[in-house]
């Protein structure tokens, strides 16, 4: 308030050249800026821009030193808060200090000046323990989430291997299950195999199932076990093995295969299923 008083009581030329000085200051982002007896000056070799001449020149009016201040903790902000795709982080140690990288001319030119000021060094410190709790942080998610994954597939494996348990044992023990589902033991392992690396999800809708995998040749094996009642079967066993859509991260083409009237005869009987090497004592693969 004292600063806008001062220039309403001085003659209007002056005070247009110091408004105008102010709005120049204003435009830039960052100001190379020095610390004298006056408080702030416009570093010596910058007193010659154009656009920070007139500052200099009125450096002692009020005024003119808050704008000073406002562009001095803008810059200390920005340095407290700098971002880096650098694995070493956005500060370095160098012989009058901390120094940050990679980071615009402008701030550069009004950080160089000023590297070994107490509030700059503050500014860098500040950033450099914020990135190093940032990657921490990441660090740690990455480790939860890799865990949970690695949980879940447990599970699932655990599922399949349970799922195939009971196929097997229908298979040993029902003569017309097994003769109804020996045709499509090559399309069974391609399904279990997709289901174990978390390549297939589908879900029982009304009229059949609907499937969604990122590779297009699982979609002749839904089709296959979903058009024989034996096939059903042994999809709704591994529906419990199957991972939530949302868990798999991306987007995958989808279909559905209706179940059909009347059974569909497979022809000749394919080779016998080779199950996907599993530790069938532990659910692991």
């Amino acid at each position: 308030m004292a600063a806008i008083n001062n220039l309403r009581s001085m003659d209007p030329e002056r005070r247009a050249a110091i408004e105008d000085a102010v709005r120049a200051l204003e435009r830039r982002t960052y100001v190379p800026l020095v610390r004298t007896d006056v408080g702030l000056s416009i570093h010596p070799a910058h007193e010659h821009d154009p656009h920070l001449r007139a500052a200099s020149l009125f450096e002692a009016e009020p005024v003119i030193q808050d704008a000073f201040r406002q562009k001095w903790q803008a810059l200390i902000s920005a340095l407290s808060c700098l971002k880096t795709d650098r694995p070493d982080g956005p500060v370095v140690l160098r012989e009058k200090g901390l120094a940050p990288v990679n980071i615009s001319p402008d701030m550069q030119a009004a950080v160089e000046p000023v590297i070994a000021e107490a509030d700059v060094q503050a500014a860098l410190q500040q950033a450099s323990e914020s990135w190093r709790a940032q990657n921490l942080a990441a660090e740690r998610d990455w480790q939860n989430r890799a865990e949970e994954k690695r949980r879940k597939k447990a599970e699932r494996v655990k599922a399949i291997n349970q799922a195939l348990s009971e196929i097997r044992s229908r298979v040993a023990n029902d003569p017309r299950f097994r003769q109804a589902v020996e045709p499509i033991y090559t399309e069974i392992n391609v399904i279990v195999k997709a289901l174990a690396n978390s390549a297939l999800t589908y879900r029982r809708d009304e009229g059949g199932f609907v499937f969604r995998a990122p590779d297009v040749s699982v979609r002749f094996a839904t089709g296959a076990l979903a058009s024989t009642p034996a096939g059903r079967l042994v999809l709704n066993l591994l529906h419990k093995c199957v991972q939530a859509p949302d868990d798999l991260g991306f987007g995958w083409a989808s279909w559905q295969v209706e179940i059909p009237s009347r059974a569909i005869s497979k022809g000749p009987s394919a080779a016998p299923i080779e199950w996907p090497p599993m530790d069938r004592g532990n659910g692991r693969e």
